[in-house]
């Protein structure tokens, strides 16, 4: 079933400003990490740097233990599939686990 052309152009204007809506904090949120201070702290806020600079991710790697927090956050999301995978196969199969004591 097509839609009439007026109809399918206010459906894809209805689409298209919405993802506008949706991307825009993406969009700000890129942007403000190459600003620099100046353009950082300008009132009215700047939507895109005047001047683009890479300061910010040179300094994550130096001034905070960035690569340890990326390791802690795959042991967390490993576990986090592993466990939902298993608990899906638990309640799939009806398999009752096994109480673990540590005493």
């Amino acid at each position: 079933m097509r839609l009439p052309l007026k109809s399918s152009l206010v459906l894809y204007a209805l689409l298209l400003g919405s993802a506008v809506v949706f991307l825009f904090p993406l969009i700000w949120m890129v942007a403000r990490s190459f600003m620099g201070l100046d353009d950082l702290y300008k009132v009215p806020p700047v939507v895109f740097p005047t001047q683009f600079t890479a300061e910010a991710y040179s300094e994550i790697w130096t001034i905070k233990p960035f690569l340890s927090y990326i390791g802690n956050t795959g042991i967390v999301v490993f576990f986090s599939v592993v466990g939902g995978t298993l608990s899906a196969a638990f309640l799939r199969f009806r398999i009752r686990p096994v109480a673990v004591s540590l005493s």
